[in-house]
């Protein structure tokens, strides 16, 4: 991997992770996680569209 890549893809956690610091809904993904589920964080998560895209390109 490059620089550049490594750089973005840091970022982009980064960016990530301030989202879900101040996320509203840590009750409900704390649930989802706990119950062992996903189906249904893409309504209230403001990553799902991260998380899809990185899900995407690893499957």
């Amino acid at each position: 991997m490059n620089a550049a890549f490594l750089l973005l893809f840091s970022v982009i956690v980064a960016l990530a992770e301030r989202r879900c610091l101040a996320c509203g809904a840590k009750a409900m993904c704390s649930e989802l996680i706990s119950a062992g589920r996903s189906e249904g964080y893409a309504l209230f998560c403001p990553n799902a569209h991260y998380i899809e895209q990185i899900r995407s390109r690893l499957l």
